[in-house]
């Protein structure tokens, strides 16, 4: 999930804002909708993904 942060970042700046957005917004969804095992591994990323994505609204 990290590397989906990062991708993101890196289309922000390049100045693609939604497809940034699209992919934090998505990685978002698939990570609090996953099995509890899954969330605890990737859960360090999410306040990341969100934090970003309050930057690009």
């Amino acid at each position: 999930m990290t590397v989906l942060v990062l991708l993101a970042q890196v289309h922000m700046k390049q100045g693609d804002r939604p497809t940034a957005r699209e992919i934090l917004q998505t990685m978002l969804i698939k990570a609090k909708g996953s099995p509890s095992y899954a969330y605890r591994r990737n859960r360090h990323s999410i306040p990341q993904a969100e934090k970003l994505l309050k930057s690009l609204k």
